[in-house]
């Protein structure tokens, strides 16, 4: 992992807000660029030669590595990844973009990675940053809103069961489809419909809408490491997101993105059942009644099994006096 510290790194007002439309967002999503600059105009140049290279390739294919300018300390490599349900000249405008904003002025940075919601451009001129499996930088933000989820109560622990199960399904399966079963490394995913949950005796109730989800690695990872990457957004994403209702983890080489509305192209890759709260296995009234059974047959059970050791205590009483009376009785002549 890079060990060097951001010079700046920025939240725009249009996270997490933005709803689908054909225009490309005018702010950047997050940057992160080391903290030299460089007025070099053979280093500029190459950065020039290898954006126009990386602008061609991703907007062919969707996404370009290990691709490198120059030589010695001008060599520049870079990757360039676009998401994969936007179109050939959507991919191309959002790098342009990107180029753009990243060269306007007399310096620039020797180093730098931009996200926008459409795409994400990195270069460096260590290019063993740019081929590592390494998925940083990578940083969690959560919707511009900072909503909770209908009902969510800490202290009620199977409201936190219900939307925790449906989230984490919903973004387990959706990791699955991006490692295992898409050509593009990009996967999409919602749930069926949203679930309106009683909480028994609590008189809680939790409403979980339809969430949207998708995930995505660079093309160029091997299915198991695209998943162990999403994994690790996962872990991280549950751990921290205190029931708001959208959020997502950008990194290098994976990324993650759930909402309550849509926000990507297409149909999803995926339909999945939210998880509800039933009256055996999340009712709290249901798991009262469950126990209430339970402790009555156990009763019913011990007290047949101590009817029935006091039988077997008082059969075998009665078996040794028959056998005692049998030994000392007086024989008959």
């Amino acid at each position: 992992m890079h060990n060097s510290t951001p010079l700046f790194l920025s939240l725009f007002h249009t996270l997490l807000s933005l709803h689908l439309t054909s225009a490309i967002p005018s702010s950047s999503l997050l940057q992160y660029v080391h903290n030299f600059t460089t007025t070099n105009s053979t280093y500029r140049s190459n950065l020039g030669e290898l954006f126009s290279f990386l602008d061609k390739e991703t907007a062919a294919k969707g996404f370009s590595e290990n691709s490198t300018v120059g030589v010695a300390e001008n060599q520049i490599s870079g990757l360039a990844l676009c998401r994969g349900d936007i179109n050939a000249s959507d991919c191309a405008a959002c790098l342009d973009q990107s180029f753009r904003y990243i060269t306007n002025g007399s310096s620039f940075p020797k180093e730098a990675a931009i996200w926008y919601h459409f795409c994400l451009l990195q270069y460096s001129n260590d290019s063993s940053l740019i081929a590592s499996t390494d998925n940083f930088p990578r940083f969690l933000m959560w919707n511009i809103t900072n909503q909770t989820f209908s009902g969510w109560d800490k202290s009620k622990e199977f409201t936190i069961f219900s939307i925790n199960n449906t989230l984490h399904k919903l973004l387990t399966n959706v990791a699955d489809q991006t490692a295992f079963h898409s050509a593009k490394w990009f996967g999409t995913g919602v749930t069926k419909n949203s679930a309106t949950l009683e909480i028994g005796r609590d008189n809680v109730t939790v409403s979980v809408p339809v969430i949207y989800s998708l995930s995505q690695c660079t093309p160029n990872f091997p299915n198991d490491t695209c998943r162990d990457c999403l994994q690790d957004l996962i872990i991280d994403l549950l751990g921290s997101y205190d029931g708001r209702r959208g959020g997502r983890i950008v990194g290098i080489k994976c990324n993650l993105r759930y909402e309550t509305y849509p926000f990507y192209y297409g149909n999803p890759d995926i339909l999945i059942d939210s998880v509800p709260i039933t009256d055996i296995g999340g009712n709290k009234g249901g798991i009262n009644r469950l126990l209430a059974i339970i402790i009555s047959v156990t009763v019913v059970l011990l007290i047949l099994s101590c009817f029935t050791i006091i039988l077997w205590i008082r059969k075998t009483r009665s078996t040794e006096t028959d056998i005692f009376q049998e030994e000392n009785a007086i024989p008959t002549s």
